[in-house]
């Protein structure tokens, strides 16, 4: 039996740093009985200094777009047509997500058979007069010393760290590990030579049991 979504609330994450990870907290409210909790980790390949950082702002902001992002692993299984967040997004910001909810899961929509139309909108503040610190990172930051090259396992990450290599230019490689390690993953990392970054993500568990809607 299918029960009927209303809310998908982005309730919390806390970043535990003694533990070098970020707990995400989702809660999918539905008519008629009782929410489902989720609760994604991601832990980090090292601690995250903020005492002294120049931006410890940028971080918690990068946080939170992260919290968003992840959401959409379990917004997906019950399609509730309301958002809720303790975020006070811009227009502008409500717009991105709301783009990449509806485009990222186009293949989704088709092979469920449901409307894009049901895609969550976003909700926003209308004066952004809130906005202290810019959602975003200086271009200008990036150098030649901290360079990330994602390790996949396809031909993409080759290539740029030889094209890299060829010009002579520094770099470190990372990966994203979801629930188990890949042997392929690490050995074209140990293959590239390079400092190697590993992120680890566990999902909810839940995420492996029948749902309202599956796929990609």
């Amino acid at each position: 039996m299918q029960y009927k979504a209303t809310v998908f609330e982005f309730t919390s994450y806390k970043y535990e740093p003694a533990k070098k990870r970020v707990v995400f907290n989702y809660k999918t409210h539905f008519k008629g009985i009782e929410p489902i909790t989720w609760t994604e980790i991601v832990i980090l390949p090292k601690t995250v200094k903020l005492v002294g950082s120049p931006t410890p702002h940028q971080f918690e902001n990068l946080l939170e777009s992260l919290h968003i992002i992840l959401g959409i692993s379990y917004w997906k299984f019950h399609c509730a047509p309301k958002i809720k967040m303790p975020y006070n997004l811009s227009k502008q910001e409500a717009d991105f997500w709301n783009i990449v909810y509806k485009k990222g899961l186009g293949e989704f929509f088709y092979r469920n058979n449901l409307d894009p139309k049901i895609s969550p909108l976003f909700p926003y503040k209308k004066s952004d007069a809130f906005r202290v610190i810019p959602r975003r990172f200086p271009r200008n930051s990036v150098t030649p010393t901290n360079i990330l090259v994602g390790v996949g396992g396809g031909k993409d990450s080759i290539v740029s760290a030889e094209l890299l290599k060829e010009h002579g230019i520094n770099f470190n490689s990372f990966s994203v590990e979801t629930n188990n390690s890949s042997h392929l993953i690490g050995n074209i990392a140990k293959t590239i030579g390079k400092k190697h970054l590993k992120i680890r993500r566990f999902l909810d568990p839940q995420v492996f049991q029948n749902h309202n809607y599956n796929g990609h």
